[in-house]
């Protein structure tokens, strides 16, 4: 993620052992000073709970990264995805593994703005592809 500049300004982790050890791995490369904020309705979510838990964010965080569990990141993803890559968005729809990363961009104004179908899927990164591209 830092290699490509994606950094996000604030990060919402499910408290989970699981999800704390995937932001540890993450954020090596990232400013010390990172806002994480761990919420427990992120524990085994619903796609609307997740929507809800990012509508609430302010606007000092222009990027949010949410990391959390399946089905509900995949079936959020899903949701709010609206545009981009056809083929990408397919992949996604087939498949989201532990460590995947889907970045949607929103022409939102702020969170509170971000609806069903409001996104673009800008990227899709699965640990397999990362691997053959460093391979």
């Amino acid at each position: 993620m830092a290699h490509h500049s994606l950094i996000p300004d604030r990060v919402v982790c499910s408290p989970a052992r699981r999800t704390r050890e995937t932001l540890a791995g993450i954020a090596t490369q990232w400013p010390a000073a990172m806002d994480v904020v761990f919420d427990q309705r992120l524990y085994e979510a619903t796609p609307q709970s997740i929507l809800s838990v990012v509508r609430v964010q302010d606007e000092a965080a222009r990027t949010l990264l949410v990391i959390g569990h399946n089905p509900g990141l995949q079936e959020v993803a899903e949701l709010l995805i609206a545009a981009g890559d056809v083929e990408l968005r397919e992949q996604l729809r087939e498949k989201f593994p532990t460590a995947a990363l889907a970045v949607i961009d929103f022409a939102a104004e702020t969170w509170r703005s971000v609806h069903e179908r409001s996104g673009r899927l800008d990227r899709y990164i699965i640990p397999r592809s990362v691997a053959a591209a460093t391979s």
